[in-house]
């Protein structure tokens, strides 16, 4: 299930900007773009971090018990 989720955040992402991804996550513009082409799977704290920010899913950092809330222009749904 954890490379399912990863592929799902990576198919999101990929319309984000390297930069923006450096910028969320830490990672060097190489690794990113490693990321992005699947040479490389992402880190779960990335990963979780990506899905919070790209996604707003809350659950993502704060657990099951947040399944189903998430972030969205600033609300929590």
């Amino acid at each position: 299930m954890f490379m399912l989720w990863q592929e799902e955040i990576m198919n999101d992402e990929l319309n984000a900007s390297i930069e923006l991804i450096q910028r969320i996550t830490g990672a060097t513009a190489q690794t990113v773009q490693r990321w992005k082409n699947s040479t490389s799977t992402p880190p779960e704290s990335a990963s979780r971090l990506l899905r919070f920010h790209v996604l707003g899913d809350v659950s993502a950092l704060l657990g099951q018990s947040w399944e189903g809330f998430y972030f969205r222009d600033g609300l929590l749904f």
